[in-house]
């Protein structure tokens, strides 16, 4: 059982980043002097968060000051150059279907010229304004086919080097998913994956980057958060494993444990029997404990773990218990 950056140390996700389109030698040095040399180091810089960009309207619809999705065709585009290659105000002429024109303001992106055709269908997002005519900055477009959508669109916000544009970044993660994933395995048992509910790997990383749906993403976060959780877990135990250090043997003794037991004033589950059982055993061990006590709310957590305190404070050791909140403190302490 691996994580999943394990489990992508097999090539192609291992390739260096030159293998990508677009990928040159100016880039793959502002990306190696950010830490990210190969494909695996791309796909798993997840996006610092993701913005749902509404679905299409009409400035009718919408006030100004407003983030809005438009549809329509390019009508026209003139560019003012900047010092820099590339640079400058690029100005495009956006013609609705409902037939009103919107002009959209690319700022230092000149690059995009030659992207916008007249005529090619066009899908813009961005905060609308409205001066003589309607106006927008655009924080994210689609062009083509890909602008005949008109739902939510989910888009993720990454942290990227300087040095690299938006649009390239992009560019190179949509490279990267389809020459990193191609033939990988999942790092989970497939009845493991499929007894907790949780997407395939392959898919968790796709849906993290290019998300179709809210539903989607909290299942793809659901299971990369999962994977982190295990390999700590993982880490850990061989930690333990491989660790010289000793803990105080606490032995077993069923008197003191039926005392402390009677301090109750209720008989323990089956269950919280057992998790008790699980402590003092580990107790009795000259192996540090590492152990996690998981239950719904109500279930007796709180039950075990005071009563293995008060068995081990029963042989004469101190115990800390830390608590929470003051609602878990108050019902420790029994006031």
């Amino acid at each position: 059982m691996t994580s999943e950056s394990e489990a992508l140390d097999a090539a192609p996700a291992q390739d260096s980043l030159r293998v990508l389109k677009g990928c040159g030698a100016a880039r793959l040095r502002v990306l190696d002097e950010a830490g990210i040399s190969r494909v695996i180091d791309l796909l798993t810089a997840f996006p610092l968060r993701h913005r749902v960009l509404p679905g299409v309207s009409t400035p009718e619809d919408c006030h100004p000051g407003e983030l809005v999705t438009l549809q329509g065709v390019v009508a026209g585009v003139s560019r003012r150059s900047g010092r820099r290659r590339g640079t400058g105000h690029l100005r495009v002429e956006l013609r609705l279907d409902c037939g009103d024109v919107v002009l959209l303001d690319f700022f230092n992106q000149g690059y995009l010229h030659n992207a916008m055709k007249l005529g090619e269908r066009m899908r813009v997002s961005g905060v609308l304004r409205q001066d003589a005519q309607w106006q927008l900055t655009p924080i994210h477009f689609l062009m083509g086919e890909a602008a005949r959508r008109d739902d939510e669109i989910i888009v993720s916000d990454y942290r990227i080097p300087a040095g690299i544009k938006k649009g390239h970044y992009r560019a190179l993660v949509t490279h990267a998913l389809d020459h990193g994933l191609a033939g990988l395995e999942d790092s989970l048992p497939g009845s493991l994956a499929k007894g907790r509910g949780l997407m395939p790997l392959v898919e968790a990383l796709r849906e993290v980057h290019c998300p179709r749906s809210a539903a989607a993403l909290r299942s793809a976060l659901r299971r990369l958060s999962y994977n982190t959780f295990l390999c700590a877990a993982l880490q850990v135990r061989a930690e333990v494993g491989s660790s010289t250090a000793t803990a105080a043997v606490i032995p077993r003794d069923d008197a003191r444990e039926e005392s402390c037991a009677a301090a109750l004033p209720f008989p323990l589950t089956t269950g919280q029997a057992a998790a008790l059982e699980d402590a003092l055993q580990d107790m009795a061990s000259p192996t540090p404990m590492r152990r996690l006590v998981q239950g719904d709310v109500g279930c007796g957590k709180t039950a075990v773990a005071a009563l293995a305190v008060l068995n081990a404070a029963a042989a004469g050791h101190q115990c800390a218990f830390l608590a929470p909140t003051e609602v878990l403190a108050r019902q420790v302490l029994g006031l």
